[in-house]
């Protein structure tokens, strides 16, 4: 097999480098992501266990890619032995399911993850359309498979064309490919823009919306790489070079399923931030207050309660400047969505703390009191 190198390999090249860089930034954003999950917000809800399921598809379609590369995809067909064509195409095609199962999994799980994130107006019918949204992406990613693994007969010609058969369903296959990159494209603005229309009429400041906004908008990039990608489709069915043509193809595929992860992955990170800054700051609270001689003592309560939707959370503030937290299994929802407005998804934090100091040093001043006295009735 002739090594891809030269100028001949700098596809495959920009395909590894890529791939891999956004498969480290996505390993550490889903690593992020679970220890707050576990750790800090103490909540493992389905669209968790979705993203995993994504990580996981990511993971295969990854190490299938890096296959193929390594067997001369990226390549000009005309460098590489007959062999090493075959191979390459063998575990390109084979990538493609985890691929475009990665990408259907992981807009159910923003899907699932956004579902509890709504306004009073037409709530139904928002999220009715996001489930639509996003089942109909899943059924075009099974649906296409199809397309794919059934446009050659017998289906290995699909990565040999020296076996004897015929290839009549390409044609067939570029046009779905087409519409499933269009809908692909239109799930992840819808996803995208959604949490837009309601965060940007909540009674908020302005730089709040924008930060919101472009937290829960990272899906336009997975967007835009989705029409890239459907730009490339149109190689398939007309190239004689498909080891080198077809990598751009597989290159804007793999940072839209990348894109896809992260954007559900990053908006859940912050409450756990929010909630990292909580716990800095309650500590901060005591030790400012310890250097001027007051200090809660071990009985005293920070108590956080929501009015909507009830739910209480309370941390333990001892001599030490520790904080504990029980109860705290809250919806990371109310973290994001804490102190905003429009009607049902208002919540306020109301911050109480059972200051004993007073008492004490009332108690202690009596005491005193009353050992002097006995001292001077003596």
């Amino acid at each position: 097999m002739s090594s891809p190198t030269g100028s001949n390999a700098s596809a495959g090249n920009v395909l590894v480098a890529v791939s891999w860089t956004f498969f480290v930034v996505s390993l550490v954003v889903v690593a992020l992501r679970f220890y707050a999950d576990i750790f800090i917000i103490h909540l493992v809800r389905i669209d968790s266990y979705l993203t995993f399921l994504t990580f996981l598809l990511v993971i295969v379609s990854q190490v299938f890619t890096q296959i193929s590369v390594h067997y001369g995809m990226g390549t000009h067909i005309d460098a590489l032995t007959p062999n090493a064509v075959v191979l390459a195409l063998k575990y390109c095609w084979v990538a493609q399911p985890f691929q475009l199962l990665a990408l259907a999994f992981g807009k159910i799980a923003a899907v699932t993850y956004l579902a509890t994130i709504h306004g009073p107006r037409n709530a139904n019918i928002k999220l009715a359309f996001l489930w639509i949204v996003g089942l109909v992406q899943l059924l075009s990613g099974i649906v296409i498979l199809g397309f794919i693994y059934s446009q050659c007969s017998p289906m290995t010609k699909l990565w040999n064309v020296e076996i004897p058969g015929t290839c009549n369903g390409r044609a067939r296959n570029v046009y779905m490919a087409y519409l499933d990159g269009s809908l692909s494209a239109f799930s992840n603005l819808c996803i995208s823009l959604y949490p837009t229309l309601i965060f940007w009429n909540l009674q908020m400041k302005t730089t709040k919306k924008v930060v919101l906004c472009l937290l829960f908008g990272t899906g336009v990039i997975a967007a835009v790489c989705a029409v890239f990608k459907t730009t490339k489709v149109s190689t398939l069915g007309k190239t004689t070079d498909i080891t080198y043509d077809m990598t751009g193809l597989m290159t804007w595929t793999a940072v839209e399923q990348y894109t896809v992860l992260l954007a559900g992955s990053i908006p859940p990170l912050r409450p756990a931030i929010k909630e990292l800054f909580n716990k800095a700051s309650s500590t901060t609270y005591y030790r400012s207050r310890n250097t001027n001689t007051l200090r809660l003592d071990d009985e005293a309560t920070l108590t956080s309660s929501t009015v909507s939707p009830g739910k209480t959370s309370a941390y333990t503030v001892g001599t030490k400047g520790r904080s504990e937290a029980f109860n705290g299994k809250r919806d990371s929802t109310e973290k994001i969505l804490s102190e905003m407005g429009e009607g049902g998804i208002m919540m306020t934090t109301r911050i109480e703390v059972e200051n004993r100091i007073y008492a004490q040093r009332m108690n202690a001043s009596r005491d005193q009191m009353v050992a002097r006295n006995g001292r001077e009735g003596v």
